[in-house]
């Protein structure tokens, strides 16, 4: 085998299994796990690595690069740090080789407007679906829209009178509607995009219109399909670890072998974080979001998107910055975290935010005319508590920052771990769903608490807590997010933030 050549899956779990648990108790003061199957050791998460079925060659249009393979390869990345044993970082090569592979600019794809780009598009769940009606003579005179869940699911049927036409619109999620007397003329009482928002949407049955001409449109049954977008979360997501990969090939020389391949992933999620540069918008001396732009086919396109959206592209940032700092980055850096910070409340010690930032349009909520969002004309406010899975991208984005020593403080992180105490600590084995401490939680919520490790630091009883909420529900979900979940406890019990990897042999941080 090449030294360039990243080892197989296959020779890599075998590797694993011959080699004894490389105890680190030495350095870090706390305990050295034995090899057993117990949830967070190191012998775990190669079992459950094993038989994870990790599929290359396939897309992020459903979401699974952001929500899956990118936890499994920031699991990877934490391993490493915990164990310094560079087959971890060679996984880590093999499946983002394989993530430069998968971007529409190499697939040869292209997003809503025409754009091939060195990103991530999806589609699914998360786009919006369009039927195109054409008129008489084939070109396209009206796009039906719909914006919710399952959108390829939705249909239309299109029924022409004499000067007129009738819409039948239909979703499974969603009651039908019928609408009459409908014209393409905007100077009409009866124009199609004024009567259907007026008739037809609502914020659980967003149908939408755009008419492109005045001719009338063709009779038929049309179903939809799905438009494609590149979220700046999952860019942020997929992009985060291939930068960590580089960030630790550059502090080893013992991963030497990997230094071309650590350029290329540097140099992708550089080109990746700037593809969205048009959607970062700032504002007054502190605060800077990143905002979907007017026409982007998802869910309030035109508004300010939540926190852990921006924060997850901020992640990326903050590993790029460390690598080499930069102060366009820096200055992204310092408004998210100013952004969050001065938005969310003290309770206590415990940080306590929304979902969507109070200055967002969503909090607010909007009534048709107020806010241009062409699939969302008009929605109620949206108050939730954040919850504790995007709260965990949060987690990650704060901890990112402080390690690269851009504005996120420690007393920041305190908070946090804070709010995992006093909010979504419930009992000696549960927690809450959000971080109000209000909300009963669901196995989909346990399954991410692990991902509030980053800051166990700062939080003396968190690990333990946490490996009792796993010991209670730990069967019960698995997943990308289980490997991530299951190496971030490897990582605490080795103090995993306070060292770094010389060789084979973890140094504390700071020699």
């Amino acid at each position: 085998m090449s030294p360039q050549t990243p080892v197989s899956r296959r020779t890599l779990i075998a590797a694993l299994a011959a080699t004894p648990i490389l105890s680190v108790a030495a350095t870090s003061g706390r305990r050295a796990y034995a090899a057993t199957a117990d949830i967070g050791t190191r012998a775990r998460y190669d079992a459950d690595y094993a038989a994870f079925p990790i599929t290359l060659g396939v897309s992020n249009e459903a979401g699974s690069l952001a929500w899956g393979t990118a936890y499994v390869m920031n699991s990877l990345v934490r391993m490493y740090e915990a164990t310094c044993d560079p087959r971890y970082v060679d996984e880590l090569a093999r499946i983002g080789a394989d993530m430069l592979a998968q971007r529409d600019s190499v697939r040869g794809v292209t997003d809503y407007q025409g754009r091939s780009g060195p990103v991530w598009r999806t589609a699914g769940n998360y786009t919006a679906g369009v039927a195109e009606i054409p008129g008489s003579d084939g070109t396209a005179v009206l796009d039906i829209r719909w914006a919710g869940s399952r959108a390829v699911e939705a249909s239309v049927e299109v029924v022409p009178t004499s000067d007129t036409f009738t819409l039948h619109l239909h979703h499974p999620l969603a009651t039908s509607r019928t609408l009459t007397g409908l014209s393409l003329d905007p100077a009409s009482a009866d124009f199609v995009e004024t009567r259907i928002v007026a008739e037809a949407y609502a914020s659980n049955a967003r149908w939408t219109a755009v008419a492109h001409g005045t001719g009338a449109p063709a009779g038929g049954t049309y179903g939809f399909e799905p438009q494609y977008y590149a979220y700046a979360v999952h860019t942020g997501q997929i992009s985060y670890p291939l930068a960590a990969f580089a960030r630790l090939v550059k502090e080893n020389p013992a991963l030497s072998k990997h230094r071309r391949l650590a350029a290329t992933f540097r140099q992708a999620a550089i080109d990746a974080v700037a593809f969205h540069d048009d959607e970062w918008v700032e504002s007054g001396a502190d605060r800077g979001d990143y905002v979907w732009p007017v026409g982007a086919p998802v869910p309030f396109d035109g508004t300010i998107q939540p926190f852990n959206q921006t924060q997850g592209l901020g992640q990326t940032m903050a590993e790029l910055h460390r690598i080499e700092p930069n102060e366009a980055y820096a200055n992204k850096l310092t408004r998210m975290v100013r952004s969050w910070r001065g938005d969310r409340r003290l309770e206590g010690d415990a940080a306590v935010w929304n979902y969507w930032p109070t200055y967002s349009e969503l909090y607010r909520g909007w009534r048709v005319g107020e806010v241009e969002s062409t699939y969302t004309p008009a929605y109620g406010a949206s108050r939730q508590a954040e919850d504790v899975s995007h709260a965990a991208i949060t987690v990650e984005f704060l901890r990112a920052a402080y390690a690269a020593g851009v504005e996120a403080t420690e007393t920041d992180l305190r908070n946090l771990a804070a709010t995992y105490r006093d909010k979504l600590a419930r009992g000696v084995d549960q927690i809450w769903s959000r971080v109000d401490g209000v909300t009963e939680a669901s196995t989909a919520y346990i399954a991410q608490v692990g991902r509030w490790l980053p800051i166990d630091e700062f939080g003396p009883d968190m690990e333990d807590h946490i490996r009792a909420v796993y010991r209670r529900a730990e069967e019960r979900f698995g997943g990308g997010s289980r490997l991530l979940n299951t190496a971030y406890l490897v990582w605490a019990s080795v103090d995993g933030w306070g060292q770094v990897c010389r060789g084979r042999v973890p140094f504390p941080a700071g020699r």
